[in-house]
């Protein structure tokens, strides 16, 4: 995940759930570059917001992603809860 302060401006390395290649997940992402498959652009950027919404809310997360260090253990909270989602919708 790529540290910043605009939601827009944040990727997400994922596995594409169709074809279970790494892909770098962003905002304005509609299909996966590797196989083709559309995503739905509403539910990623939802996915997105929820994201910032969670981390805003939870003063752990917001700590850890206010400090790089420990910037890898909110990418894989963020990252498992964006993957559950789409497998999941």
């Amino acid at each position: 995940m790529k540290r910043t302060t605009n939601i827009e401006e944040l990727y997400l390395k994922i596995r594409c759930p169709h074809c279970d290649k790494k892909i770098k997940l962003t905002f304005n992402t509609t299909k996966c570059p590797k196989c083709g498959i559309h995503f739905e652009e509403n539910e990623i950027k939802q996915f997105y917001f929820d994201c910032e919404s969670m981390i805003v809310n939870n003063k752990v997360l917001l700590f850890v992603y206010r400090h790089p260090k420990f910037l890898g253990l909110t990418a894989g909270i963020i990252t498992g809860i964006i993957i559950n989602a789409i497998i999941y919708f």
